[in-house]
C-alpha cells in the first residue's frame, strides 16, 4: 500500500550505478580530473562510466584527499603542502609585518 501512496523518487536504475570498490584506474582518473576540474563532481562523474557524482565526491572526501595529505600534497591545489620546510616565504631579515615605517 505504501508504494501507491508514496511519491515517485528520482533514483538511478541499479544497472546504471556501478557500485562497489573504486578500481585503481578509476582512482587515477578521479585524481587527474580533479586536478583539472576541481570539485565539479558531476563533470568528473560524466567521464567515469557507472559512477555517480555523489559516489565520487564521497570517495574523494573519505579516501583520496586524505591519501594526498599523507603524501604531502594539498588536495585542493595538487601542489606540495610545504615545498621546503627550511625556507621562509619572506626574504631573510624581513617578516610579514615589515614594511615602510614612518618616523615622526
Amino acid at each position: 500500500m505504501w508504494k501507491e501512496l508514496s511519491p515517485p523518487v528520482d533514483e538511478l536504475p541499479p544497472a546504471f550505478c556501478k557500485r562497489g570498490r573504486i578500481a585503481p584506474d578509476e582512482e587515477d582518473l578521479i585524481l587527474r580530473l580533479h586536478r583539472l576540474l576541481g570539485n565539479r563532481w558531476s563533470l568528473i562523474a560524466g567521464r567515469i562510466p557507472g559512477r555517480t557524482d555523489n559516489e565520487i565526491k564521497n570517495y574523494w572526501n573519505t579516501h583520496l584527499s586524505k591519501k594526498l595529505i599523507s603524501q604531502g600534497i594539498d588536495p585542493r591545489t595538487h601542489k606540495p603542502l610545504n615545498p621546503n620546510p627550511n625556507s621562509s616565504q619572506f626574504p631573510q631579515g624581513q617578516n610579514q609585518n615589515s614594511g615602510p615605517t614612518s618616523v615622526d
